[in-house]
């Protein structure tokens, strides 16, 4: 309940008691004041952290998105697939990061000044903290944000984390540090993964920290205008173990080729096993093309199917059964048939049940052959032949597991302890 300021008149009899009362009113709706921004800024940082915890989780789930030919991802941005009982690496899922086991320090880096330059275009500061930047330009070109951070004391740190603006994908980072502001090292690696970026460098005396900021693209597509922001700023210092691992808990897949081949960042200092349904650890170096256990490649010739003429009418049997059937453990897309008549190709309908396939229109342009993984193959010529059930064909198919698991097993290692290997992630291919 607020209390009304007390006034003075004009010639009134001087009051002490009137007087403290009136700066008691004051004090008391100062205090108000500041409680309610307190708690306005509190509930703010509150909302702001859930927003951006919002935004990890789905970034989590977007980075658990397989491309097209993938059949495992091993992901480092989350903890789902990792066996933190085996792992003795540090994980940095913020950071898409993972490094060998590292003892850090935490230091006191104290922003002195911070300032930010441009390539090209205008510089605009949105924020009162001058932390956020809108550049704008008018010859098409984009530019390179530059963000120069100096500290109030020198400090010896070897990782640092930078918070970043929301920014279109890729682009691309240049940091480095000086401990005078004249010579300044570039980091040895940097690492991005949403709006946080990670740069490792060598042990060095730093107090001049400097940012550079390449966008792949405008704020919007088609605009001339580029948002640049660095909203926060941690350094630390560390010393790594010699040898870490990372291992992955089993993974299960659905296998759809004769071999995989291992995605993965090539590194002296970074060896790759893979164990498959809880077998034995194997080694493979990144790139290396890997025969799924089990799977084997089948070329059967003078293979004669049902076969219907364009049009309803069935050729030999209106029941199909008996004649050619796909094996139950055949991968559908490995499949290919060629007429050993003419020696072409044909056009394939995978998972078409033959009975059906006078569905078609007539006057097809080419023939067709359906098929189903454990069940009847049919034929489907463009053009009417004789004897249709004497034509022969060869067919060339994959048969293999239809469930597996795959384990991965990534150790790091390094002969400084200043410096260490980063692994990123990992995927297997279809090949």
């Amino acid at each position: 309940m607020s209390t009304s300021l007390p006034t003075f008149q004009l010639g009134e009899v001087a009051s002490a008691s009137q007087l403290m009362a009136a700066f008691n009113v004051l004090w008391n709706q100062g205090e108000n004041i500041l409680n309610t921004l307190t708690n306005y800024r509190n509930l703010s940082l509150v909302d702001f952290q859930q927003q951006v915890e919002a935004l990890n989780s789905r970034l989590q789930r977007a980075n658990r998105i397989s491309a097209p030919y993938t059949t495992v991802n091993f992901v480092t941005t989350d903890f789902l697939d990792i066996d933190q009982t085996q792992t003795s690496a540090t994980v940095r899922a913020d950071a898409q990061a993972v490094t060998l086991k590292e003892r850090s320090t935490t230091t006191n880096a104290v922003i002195q000044n911070q300032t930010f330059a441009t390539s090209d275009g205008t510089a605009e500061a949105i924020s009162t903290d001058n932390s956020l930047y809108r550049v704008s330009t008018t010859d098409g070109s984009i530019p390179t944000g530059t963000f120069t951070v100096q500290l109030v004391q020198s400090l010896n740190m070897t990782v640092l984390t930078f918070d970043l603006a929301a920014m279109p994908p890729t682009p691309s980072f240049v940091v480095s540090a000086s401990p005078d502001g004249t010579t300044f090292t570039q980091a040895n690696q940097v690492s991005m993964n949403g709006y946080r970026l990670t740069a490792w460098f060598t042990p060095m005396e730093m107090r001049y920290i400097m940012l550079a900021i390449t966008p792949a693209a405008p704020d919007t597509l088609g605009g001339t205008s580029y948002t640049f922001g660095l909203t926060d700023f941690a350094g630390t210092e560390t010393e790594f173990e010699l040898v870490s691992e990372l291992v992955t808990a089993p993974i299960s897949f659905t296998p759809a080729s004769l071999q995989l081949k291992l995605v993965a960042p090539s590194d002296p200092n970074i060896l790759y096993f893979l164990s498959f349904n809880g077998g034995n650890w194997q080694e493979y170096a990144a790139g290396s093309v890997i025969p799924i256990p089990g799977a084997a490649e089948v070329t059967q010739t003078g293979i004669t199917v049902f076969q219907e003429e364009p049009g309803d009418v069935w050729v030999g049997s209106n029941t199909p059964g008996g004649l050619f059937q796909l094996p139950s453990n055949a991968y559908s897309n490995t499949v290919s048939v060629t007429d050993e008549t003419t020696g072409n190709l044909l056009a394939l309908l995978p998972g078409f049940p033959c009975i059906y396939i006078s569905d078609l229109a007539p006057g097809l342009s080419l023939d067709y052959m359906s098929f189903q993984v454990g069940g009847a193959a049919g034929y489907l010529p463009s053009v009417s032949t004789t004897n249709p059930l004497t034509k022969t064909f060869t067919w060339s198919y994959v048969t293999g597991p239809s469930d597996m698991t795959v384990q991965l097993k990534v150790q790091l290692s390094t002969s400084d302890r200043t410096v260490t290997p980063t692994f990123t992630g990992a995927s297997l291919q279809e090949m």
